[in-house]
């Protein structure tokens, strides 16, 4: 039986593993192996004594640019460098003015640099826009009020929020928080 030149000798270097396993020899076996860089493979099926060669290369390269509003919400979530996932965010807006997830993210870059006030601009516009994020835009302005000591106007936002999503836990908590609000 032809093997390829790789085949036989992979198949040498196992049996002799095995062979210094089974008599537990002592020592490990090692050999270098000189393995060609291209595949050879026969011309015909049948015919392993003929070997042609295969060669292959790269020829797609897969560039990924992220879109602003992808580094904006990136930068949200992960909070490495808050300036520049707020340029991201700008960036987003001035493309495309009625993107209601640019503010949102923007409002969260916002109020993690203790821009309150920008913040809830922001929030504020997202929830003018109907942002998907519609009850988290309303807890989160909430946040911001809560920041700048309006109280009312922040339990009024957690009130909506917790209509939106009345099993969501956070804005559960701010409504029992704020009981007092309410009467």
């Amino acid at each position: 039986m032809n093997l390829f030149p790789v085949e036989a000798m992979m198949r040498k270097l196992v049996f002799a593993s095995l062979l210094a396993g089974a008599f537990n020899l002592g020592h490990a076996y090692t050999q270098e192996l000189d393995v060609p860089e291209q595949r050879m493979a026969p011309k015909k099926m049948g015919d392993r004594s003929d070997p042609i060669e295969f060669t292959f290369e790269k020829t797609v390269v897969i560039k990924q640019e992220k879109s602003d509003l992808v580094l904006c919400s990136e930068g949200a979530a992960q909070q490495i460098d808050p300036e520049e996932a707020l340029a991201s965010c700008d960036a987003a807006i001035a493309e495309n003015p009625d993107d209601a997830e640019a503010y949102y993210y923007r409002g969260y870059n916002h109020f993690h640099l203790a821009r309150y006030e920008e913040a809830e601009a922001d929030y504020t516009r997202a929830i003018e826009l109907e942002t998907r994020y519609l009850a988290e835009s309303y807890y989160q302005r909430g946040t911001c009020r809560e920041m700048l000591r309006r109280l009312r106007e922040a339990a009024a936002d957690f009130k909506k929020a917790h209509d939106l999503k009345p099993d969501w836990y956070p804005a559960k908590r701010k409504v029992e928080e704020y009981h007092w609000a309410y009467k």
